[in-house]
């Protein structure tokens, strides 16, 4: 099955399990009441990921498990995305988001940026006043790898633009290709014992590069788990021509019993 269903349908089926025999696992579970756990808002405006957190009065890091589609800083309200957060909490959203608005304060501050033929992630980090990392943070875009011309990123927005993405840029192109011509992409199959530090010191890579390219939420690894790998191919030795040399020992050896051959032919024949 594909990578990423590989990593949660066992998890998925292993939950099934227990829920439905807990007495067999010897688990105890907690008394669930019969009620929704979260109810959904419908956005038709930009928010950051951040402050939708922080006005429904929940960590990042839960908002972000509750919603995991939005894996980037911003949720574009082009696309009309519903925003899940936990039912006891929506109220509180809601009246936040309203007190919010009425300050007349923006609600996003990335917006979407298409890159011309000659720009390089730097030169646009520079210029919009970010550094290269937080771009590529914001936009995935893994170490060893930059954006192809044309493609469409996220920078933070400033006043002279539009309020919101408009909904033609959610398609927009997003192409990434190795920035040496010798980067080669592989698959990894974790083996029994080993450990991101061991994969990293076996390809001479980086464990945080590791991390970015699987989008790994910890360092833990697990046996057959599937690790994408960026690494840089090493250049062919270059081949050894051996040549046998012949002792110049033996060859004056040889030469002088050729020469000697004939003066002993010779000698003879004048002795008979």
């Amino acid at each position: 099955m594909p990578r990423e269903t590989a990593f949660y349908v066992p998890k998925l089926q292993a939950i099934k399990n227990i829920v439905r025999e807990p007495a067999r696992y010897q688990i105890a579970l907690p008394a669930i009441r019969n009620q929704p756990y979260f109810v959904g808002v419908t956005r038709s405006r930009d928010i950051d990921v951040e402050l939708a957190a922080r006005l429904a009065g929940m960590p990042l890091d839960e908002f972000r498990a509750l919603n995991p589609a939005f894996n980037r800083p911003i949720i574009p309200g082009a696309a009309m995305p519903t925003i899940l957060v936990p039912a006891d909490k929506a109220d509180t959203f809601l009246s936040n988001l309203a007190a919010w608005e009425a300050t007349g304060q923006p609600l996003a501050s990335w917006t979407v940026y298409r890159l011309k033929p000659t720009e390089s992630l730097a030169d646009v980090a520079k210029r919009v006043g970010v550094s290269e990392a937080q771009l590529r943070e914001a936009n995935q875009i893994p170490p060893r790898y930059k954006l192809a011309s044309g493609s469409a990123i996220l920078i933070p927005r400033d006043e002279t633009m539009d309020d919101d993405i408009a909904p033609a840029m959610l398609e927009a192109s997003f192409a990434l290709v190795p920035e040496h011509a010798n980067v080669r992409r592989i698959t990894y199959r974790v083996r029994r014992g080993e450990t991101l530090y061991s994969v990293a010191r076996k390809y001479d890579v980086a464990p945080a590069d590791i991390k970015a390219w699987n989008q790994l939420r910890n360092e833990n690894l697990f046996a057959g788990q599937r690790l994408t790998l960026n690494i840089v191919a090493k250049p062919a030795a270059p081949k050894r021509t051996t040549v046998k040399a012949t002792p110049a020992k033996a060859t004056a050896t040889k030469s002088a019993g050729r020469s000697a051959a004939p003066a002993a032919a010779s000698a003879g024949a004048a002795r008979r």
